[in-house]
């Protein structure tokens, strides 16, 4: 795994050569979607280089997703509907959810949103998605 800035530069350049696979994560605001396009991009710019195996992208996530401001909830629906990129959508969005961010704090305990209770609602949702993550990569578990 890794993790680049989303703008296009050296390094994300060379992290898409390298990855065989890629996830966008994006904030549903126009300078984040903004830096969206730019990965996909990328995206698209590196499989026409390609001779063997293509990058896959992943999806898209959607992350610090707030459905009460009406333009959050505009531009997911305009990026779902978006004949390149809508089917990539990762569903549920990542919920802006202050668990989230107290548990990337330097001295968080738990130290993982993966060591909070099964049921806090930031766990429950990081699994969610996680599990597509993973079935996308590796095909649905059976």
């Amino acid at each position: 795994i890794i993790d680049t800035p989303p703008q296009t530069s050296a390094l994300t350049a060379s992290a898409g050569r390298a990855a065989t696979h890629l996830l966008i994560p994006t904030e549903m605001q126009e300078d984040s979607v903004a830096g969206m396009a730019d990965m996909a991009q990328l995206w698209q710019a590196e499989n026409q280089t390609r001779t063997g195996e293509k990058l896959h992208l992943v999806g898209i996530l959607p992350t610090k997703y707030d459905t009460k401001p009406a333009a959050q909830r505009r531009t997911l629906e305009q990026l779902s509907q978006n004949p390149v990129l809508g089917d990539k959508l990762i569903d549920p969005p990542m919920r802006y959810l202050q668990t989230y961010a107290n548990s990337s704090a330097t001295y968080a305990n738990p130290r993982s949103l993966f060591e909070m209770h099964e049921d806090t609602p930031a766990r429950v949702e990081a699994e969610a998605f996680c599990r597509v993550i993973f079935d996308r990569i590796f095909g649905a578990a059976t």
